[in-house]
């Protein structure tokens, strides 16, 4: 993208909200400067040298819980590279677990969304909260001119949108909803070129895949396309599919910019590859921010037999009916219990059609619990089913190790309570942090 496609902008978004719980267990086990993306330096080096000259600038969430650890990876692999004069940032300001306290007692209402629980119940067991900044503080870091960017909880698609409003200086709501449909296209990544669609059968040369490149005019104008001679498709089909990605209302797709809507959108082919997308009106953003906690909630064990064809499936229900017996003899103190025929209903669940008699049955045993201990034990059990359940088990998936579980809640903040800030220093000092 950076040697054959031009772009002046590369973002790379590495957060979703498991991503969350994966960096937070890592601080907990290495300590409060570990909660970044720790690969950063080596997944950012073959660009590296394309920022250091200017060519080409790159905004990322690598950042995560902490973005000052990310900034020192990336800024020491800059003055390996040659360029310790290049000018780096990091966003922050999205943190906020130490100050939930106050908030509450100041009266925010901090109440899950899908649960209904209020903050208060699981205050001394949260082990994370951050509000989703928006694209401001990117087009702010760009503006103090950073080359390289590195942002903790910034929307997804505030890293493309963040650049388009740094080269635009767009007010205009309905401009900037199409830059926030533009960031939200291209965080799609390979599933825009034909990856993960419907439409991969068109794709071409799917092993040398290109990811989709936004051509955006001053004047509001968006092409979707890919990098000259990569593989995959850009279509009218594969754009339509990600627009529609991850929205509750296309009405009103919230963001902490603007809110989009993409009801009279219009989405035409323009050409091989090329996808121009107009028509979205935009609207004020709300007074709040999407706020996600993360807490502590107990343990996980699970476990996985195959069974084989012929009757793979009764089998696998006589397995099951084994443990649930074996549990309850044991007295085994489980939360929820969860078993999942995979390669029969572990994805489409009760609305899968049952198939006659499929060749193979994977059972996964899936138990949450409020300690380690019985968490564990539930696998000693799933143990000796290999030779007491039914003929011809094929063996297992491993043995799984017994997890923590962080559990996540989400609400809202008042946006006034929130004050991103931006650091932009050269490499080379940031470098010499210790």
């Amino acid at each position: 993208m950076v040697e054959r496609g031009g772009v002046d902008y590369l973002g790379y978004d590495f957060l979703s909200e498991l991503t969350m719980t994966i960096l937070a267990k890592r601080r907990a086990r290495l300590g409060p400067h570990e909660g970044y993306v720790p690969d950063v330096a080596r997944i950012l080096a073959p660009v590296l040298p394309a920022a250091g000259e200017g060519r080409t600038r790159v905004v990322t969430n690598a950042g995560g819980m902490y973005p000052r650890g990310a900034l020192r990876k990336v800024a020491r692999a800059l003055v390996e590279a040659g360029f310790p004069d290049t000018p780096v940032a990091e966003v922050t300001g999205d943190d906020v677990l130490g100050r939930l306290d106050t908030f509450v007692a100041e009266g925010v209402e901090l109440t899950d969304h899908a649960t209904g629980m209020h903050f208060r119940e699981y205050a001394d067991r949260a082990v994370f909260a951050h509000a989703y900044l928006g694209a401001r503080p990117v087009q702010e870091a760009l503006a103090a001119g950073a080359h390289v960017v590195t942002a903790g909880r910034v929307t997804d698609a505030a890293l493309f949108l963040g650049p388009i409003l740094h080269e635009t200086g767009w007010r205009d709501l309905d401009r900037l909803a199409t830059g926030l449909v533009v960031g939200h296209l291209l965080e799609c990544s390979g599933m825009v070129t034909g990856g993960s669609s419907n439409f991969w059968r068109d794709a071409v040369d799917p092993w040398n895949p290109g990811y989709p490149v936004a051509e955006v005019g001053r004047d509001g104008s968006v092409v979707i396309t890919k990098t000259p001679g990569t593989g995959g498709l850009v279509s009218r089909g594969t754009v339509i599919e990600q627009l529609l990605y991850e929205i509750h209302d296309p009405a009103a797709i919230v963001s902490p910019d603007v809110v989009a809507d993409i009801t009279a959108a219009h989405v035409g082919q323009v050409g091989r590859d090329r996808v121009a997308v107009s028509g979205v009106r935009g609207t004020p953003a709300p007074d709040t921010l999407k706020l996600l906690i993360g807490y502590r909630d107990g343990w996980t064990g699970e476990g996985t037999i195959m069974f084989s064809w012929p009757e793979a499936l009764d089998k696998a229900r006589r397995a099951e009916q084994i443990l649930r017996h074996r549990i309850d003899a044991e007295a085994l103190p489980v939360r929820e219990l969860l078993f999942e025929y995979i390669g029969v209903n572990a994805l489409h669940g009760p609305t899968a059609p049952i198939p006659p008699d499929p060749n193979e049955v994977m059972l996964r045993v899936c138990g949450r619990f409020d300690r380690a201990e019985p968490a564990r034990a539930l696998f000693e059990l799933i143990l000796p089913l290999f030779s007491m359940a039914p003929a011809t088990p094929a063996g297992f998936a491993g043995r799984p190790a017994v997890r923590e579980t962080v559990a996540l809640a989400v609400t809202a903040l008042p946006a006034a309570l929130v004050s991103p800030r931006v650091d932009c220093l050269p490499a080379r000092e940031a470098a010499e942090e210790e």
